[in-house]
């Protein structure tokens, strides 16, 4: 087996929020927690950033710190009824569940606090041909009012290896930065970009 490892990375600016499971198929006795099932952030670092005095806000631009969660930064969700009260698609109760369904927790990742945070989880681990399969689960919210244009709220998601370089496989990178008319996101009034839970299949068979 290659000794490649796969670190998964969430990188949200600002108030966004991020609503994250990832199952592979298959393998959880091999990638323990990975879709916390444990409810808690073991096998997961949480980290915390700024992006106060920076013009760039990607996940690799900035300063890192930390290795636990932190209270209202990583919040683990359990409750399978709650939805995000900002959300609406213009039907009556159509709003974002705070859980997939299928699910019964996941993780979110962001905070209500004023200024320019950042918050990251990571989960690395080793590719064999038991764990090649990656399924990713998550969804988007963006509350913008008005940020200046190095302060937008984003979201990145990379598969990398340890050295923080993007690994070469397909959908290696989602990258989006809050404004308007983003593929894949509704609009909630005036201030409140959302994406619902998605679905995206990585294959990391060419690793092994």
């Amino acid at each position: 087996m290659k000794n490649d490892c796969f670190k998964h990375l969430v990188n949200i600016m600002l108030s966004a929020v991020l609503l994250f499971t990832a199952p592979f198929v298959g393998a959880q006795n091999l990638c323990p927690n990975i879709d916390f099932s444990m409810r808690n952030f073991t096998n997961w670092t949480c980290q915390t950033s700024t992006s106060s005095g920076t013009q760039n806000t990607a996940y690799s631009a900035l300063t890192w710190t930390g290795l636990a969660a932190v209270a209202g930064r990583h919040t683990i969700i359990t409750n399978i009824l709650d939805v995000d009260e900002r959300t609406c698609d213009g039907s009556p109760n159509e709003q974002l569940p705070l859980v997939p369904d299928g699910f019964n927790q996941c993780a979110k990742i962001g905070n209500e606090q004023l200024g320019a945070e950042a918050e990251c989880i990571n989960y690395t681990m080793s590719i064999d041909t038991a764990n090649s399969l990656l399924l990713l689960h998550f969804a988007v919210v963006f509350e913008d009012p008005n940020h200046a244009a190095d302060n937008q709220p984003r979201f990145e998601m990379r598969i990398q290896d340890t050295t923080g370089k993007l690994l070469n496989v397909p959908c290696n990178n989602y990258n989006v930065t809050s404004g308007a008319g983003i593929p894949g996101f509704q609009n909630c009034g005036t201030y409140v970009r959302w994406r619902d839970w998605t679905t995206v299949g990585v294959s990391l068979l060419g690793l092994v």
